[in-house]
């Protein structure tokens, strides 16, 4: 491939990132951002300190080596958006590259411009959702994805020092998005794994044909050369030895013993909602008496209120997603297997899906009919026959596992057809072509223009629909921040089912330490909520609630022994019935009054304070 030199590139890189400043700058002009889910809002609590007080480098989601990073910007930085920022320059990096690759490949004023254009028009139908709603396991997709796009596009000419130095960037973006998100990470890795298999097939055969005399039966020669071990082999070994260091790192990091009690934890909690869920107590009563599951604990666990009894331990959770797994009536192995084959086949065909299956299917289509315009069907159905491949590992897990939820899937979506685009990209160069390749070039930026153009109100719509939904959770949310922070010395737990919808605009939150916590989540039972709950303790009361506890609770700080201390308090909502509270102490004979101290008015479902004590008989 033949490349532009330095004040070109250089030109290329300019206008690329004015396109991702300009992109960025419509979307905030038109949207606010948010956090997609909860789960970012508490990473950036934990990483800036506003959950703990000091910035916090173990977050349990991003490994150990990012959250250090993160949390010392935040130290240097104490009132700066560290991790917003991180979030959304993570999705500027991966624009810019995909821009600068596709500019890099044209030569032509004209053909530049038509190549902005359409880039811009499909980073809003594809992109824009994932900036204005961000959230992390997304941002690492997106990373993977465009450093798939880069390695495609970039030149395998020079030697292998050349190759490197011009491959680091996309070596960068896939570590950091292992970091960001290994699970994200690794789900992409086989489709990653193709593009190395790709552009080393394309490197390979381009060598045999500059040397003509070697003929067809030195392509395994020449590409199992030194050269091209160095290049590809060598560069597959380093990801390999980069994510292992990365994840002994971590280990390391959480090898504390409170810190392995609450992965496993962690994990068994993501087993149950996420996957295997949990059997009725009414069908199921039978078994949950067997197994030593009260009907309030139960309850907890349905309410997502489970961190109020320190008894529901990993091990609980673990017999009861073992137990409704063998009891849902998936069928027998065959049968379960069939039915994911036909799920992952099916799905790219699904109105569900849209826009990114029509934009994956488009891709297919146009690349199919480039090898038959160039008459090279053999070559591009290697290409094919690796990616289908590919994504079908990746598409597989997703079916057995059942958890196909859009902020994993948009991402496998978008590396596949970037992968198919930078296989048709890098054929029509605006270079002297036959007529028929000219106009198919042109065919196939009218096509994706059109196809963008037809979203483009359906994602707006979609993007204010959302904006507007999240602005009323965001006030609410901001009304109940205002009261607990009016009351400085008391400290507040939340009904999760009260608050699970709450999201935050990313930009607009503050890294003051928050008074307040959840009674269930994913940072539940972790080291950082026990090192939040130590600093609330007053000694001589709680060694007065202590008394009315086991002895094996004794020896523990729990949330059901704090919420008694006299400057703690719960909150729900108005309509919530939150009498499973006063149940659950009532079933260990200790008298608790739940009394309700105070109410946060607002426009929509104003929230109640309930104060817990111990009733003197």
């Amino acid at each position: 491939m033949e490349q532009q030199n330095d004040r070109e590139m250089s030109i290329n890189r300019l206008i690329a990132a004015a396109m991702v400043l300009l992109f960025f700058l419509m979307l905030s002009l038109r949207y606010d951002f948010y956090y997609e889910l909860n789960d970012d809002m508490v990473i950036g609590d934990i990483l800036s300190g506003k959950y703990t007080g000091v910035p916090e480098a173990r977050t349990n989601q991003l490994l150990y080596p990012l959250g250090w990073l993160l949390s010392l910007f935040y130290k240097i930085l104490p009132q700066a958006p560290v991790y917003p920022f991180f979030l959304s320059l993570c999705l500027g990096i991966s624009l810019w590259m995909i821009c600068f690759r596709s500019l890099s490949l044209f030569y032509k004023k004209k053909t530049k411009t038509g190549c902005m254009g359409l880039l811009l028009i499909l980073s809003f139908t594809l992109m824009a959702p994932q900036v204005v709603l961000t959230q992390y396991t997304a941002v690492s997709g997106i990373l993977v994805a465009s450093a798939c796009f880069w390695f495609l596009t970039a030149s395998t000419g020079g030697r292998w020092k050349q190759f490197w130095k011009e491959n680091g960037l996309p070596l960068f973006c896939f570590l950091l998005a292992f970091n960001l998100r290994s699970e994200m990470a690794l789900l992409c890795m086989p489709m990653a794994g193709v593009c190395g298999l790709i552009s080393w097939y394309e490197d390979a055969a381009k060598s045999v044909e500059e040397q003509s005399d070697i003929g067809k039966k030195g392509f395994w020669k020449i590409a199992s050369g030194r050269e091209f071990l160095f290049r590809y082999f060598l560069f597959f070994c380093v990801i390999l030895l980069s994510m292992g260091i990365f994840l002994i790192i971590d280990t390391i990091a959480y090898s504390n013993k409170d810190w392995k009690s609450f992965r496993d934890f962690f994990d068994a909690r993501t087993k149950v909602y996420d996957y295997t869920w949990y059997p009725s107590y009414e069908k199921e009563e039978a078994f949950y008496g067997e197994k030593g599951i009260s009907k309030i604990q139960y309850q907890l666990i349905d309410n997502y209120n489970f961190g109020l009894d320190s008894t529901i331990t990993a091990e609980t959770l673990e017999i009861i997603a073992d137990y409704n797994e063998k009891g849902q009536n998936r069928g027998g192995a065959w049968e379960r297997l069939s039915g994911s084959i036909k799920e992952m086949l099916t799905r790219p065909f699904k109105t569900k899906d849209a826009p990114y299956n029509y934009y994956l299917l488009t891709a297919y289509l146009l690349v199919i009919i480039l090898a038959v315009v160039q008459k090279r069907k053999k070559e591009y159905g290697i290409k094919l026959f690796l990616l289908i491949a590919a994504r079908s590992i990746s598409w597989f897990y997703m079916c057995w596992s059942e958890r196909m939820v859009e902020r994993i899937i948009f991402p496998l979506y978008v590396i596949e057809f970037l992968i198919l685009m930078a296989i048709l990209i890098k054929e029509l160069p605006d270079r002297p072509l036959w007529n028929i390749e000219r106009y198919y070039r042109r065919g196939v930026t009218g096509i994706l223009f059109t196809l963008s153009l037809l979203f483009v109100p359906r994602i707006d719509e979609h993007l204010i629909s959302q904006g507007n939904v999240r602005e009323q959770i965001v006030e609410v949310q901001e009304e109940l921040e205002i009261y607990t922070k009016a009351h400085p010395l008391d400290y507040y737990y939340l009904d999760v089912y009260s608050m699970v919808d709450f999201t935050a605009k990313m930009y607009d939150r503050d890294n003051e330490k928050r008074n307040y916590d959840f009674l269930g989540g994913w940072i539940c039972n972790s080291p950082l909520q026990k090192k939040v709950m130590e600093s609330l303790i007053k000694k001589d009361k709680l060694q007065e609630v202590k008394l009315y506890f086991s002895e094996e609770e004794k020896k523990q700080l729990t949330i059901s022994q704090i919420l008694l201390l006299d400057h703690v308090y719960l909150i729900a909502r108005k309509n919530r019935d939150v009498a499973f509270f006063e149940e659950y102490y009532h079933q260990y004979e200790i008298p608790v009054k739940l009394e309700k101290v105070d109410q946060i008015d607002n426009s929509h479902n104003p929230f109640i304070v309930y104060g817990l004590s111990i009733v003197e008989e």
